[in-house]
């Protein structure tokens, strides 16, 4: 429960501090204060976004497979490589280790950049209907 509490705690604080940098882009930019932190705050939403969706496709292994059908296309593989090396041998790591930095890096890559770039972008479109009255 106390790492929950800390997870979200997290990403309060980054969402707070990507919002005082979207005020202080916005606020030294010449024109409308609102106009201009709303169209920073998507911008900032629509990276992070971005950057959401590209650690999904990258951790989820589909760059691995891709590499792997081009390999096996354009290289051949040497017959005298002996699987059994000890170079090759992978070392394990424990299971709950391993899960443990499985969900760091689902945090830290995937969800904390998507929960900042989701309140980004509403703060962005109210700012913008808060504009259009």
């Amino acid at each position: 429960m106390d790492m929950i509490k800390r997870i979200w705690f997290i990403r309060a604080i980054m969402s707070l501090l990507f919002t005082l940098i979207s005020i202080l882009i916005a606020f030294f930019h010449k024109g409308n204060f609102l106009l201009n932190y709303s169209n920073t705050t998507f911008m900032i939403g629509l990276t992070l976004l971005l950057i959401s969706g590209i650690m999904i496709v990258h951790i989820s292994g589909f760059f691995r497979v891709f590499w792997l059908g081009w390999k096996k296309m354009f290289f051949r593989e040497d017959p005298y490589t002996d699987s059994a090396h000890w170079s090759q041998e992978k070392t394990e790591i424990p299971d709950e280790m391993a899960l443990r930095r499985k969900q760091a890096k689902y945090e830290l890559l995937i969800y904390l950049p998507l929960f900042i770039a989701l309140i980004l972008i509403c703060q962005a479109v109210l700012f913008l209907f808060l504009l259009l009255k």
